[in-house]
């Protein structure tokens, strides 16, 4: 994944457009712009795979940590779990859902795998990147992010090209429409930044429609 995003042209003369509009643009044309250094620590800090073995093990862990406060039994919408099996089937989807609680990504990911669906990269955030945990998530296909990139360009500059890739090879994303857990329990403003990079990645032709789900 890393050596095919830099390698690309596109994502090469992006990084030298960004480079000239903050002032450091010192190389030619046919330069590597001095960036790509540091775009590659960035993709390294984002980079997700998926393990088969936890792609099963994972659901399960989760399915045994909320069934001990709640209802181990799921209530599904048959005919939307078709619907959304049917489009999974034909685009790459992402799902988007409020996070009213920190067992918000567990019963869906269970809820996935009881009903065979594909699963779906997670965006979560870096913090949780810790110990051997952040190695295992990674290999469950948790891409960490950082919480604050206002006065980082280069880095939601790569953030945005690696959501554009990840949809572009029809991989699934899921992540919370409000971008952190709710401390009330209330719903929070939506925070469409990501959402916003999936449709920079639609309207430059990378991929051609998705199918998006919100979860409640």
């Amino acid at each position: 994944m890393k050596e095919e995003i830099l390698a690309s042209r596109q994502f090469r003369a992006g990084l030298r457009a960004l480079r000239s509009e903050t002032g450091r643009s010192e190389y030619g044309p046919t330069a590597a712009p001095p960036s790509l250094a540091e775009a590659g620590r960035i993709l390294d800090e984002l980079a997700a795979g998926w393990s088969r073995r936890l792609i099963d093990v994972m659901p399960v862990i989760g399915r045994l940590i909320f069934q001990r406060g709640f209802d181990p039994q799921i209530d599904y919408d048959d005919a939307q779990v078709e619907r959304l099996r049917a489009a999974l089937q034909q685009h790459p989807g992402i799902l988007l859902w409020s996070h009213r609680s920190n067992l918000d990504t567990l019963v869906l990911a269970a809820a996935m795998q009881e009903k065979g669906l594909p699963p779906a990269h997670l965006f979560a955030g870096i913090n949780m990147a810790f110990g051997p945990m952040g190695a295992i998530m990674r290999r469950a296909g948790v891409i960490f992010i950082r919480r604050s990139t206002a006065d980082d360009p280069l880095y939601k500059y790569v953030l945005r090209e690696y959501v554009g890739y990840v949809l572009e090879k029809r991989f699934n994303l899921s992540w919370s429409i409000e971008g952190t857990r709710s401390r009330t329990g209330k719903m929070l403003p939506p925070r469409l930044g990501l959402l916003s990079y999936a449709a920079d990645a639609y309207l430059t032709g990378r991929w051609t429609t998705c199918c998006c789900c919100r979860s409640l």
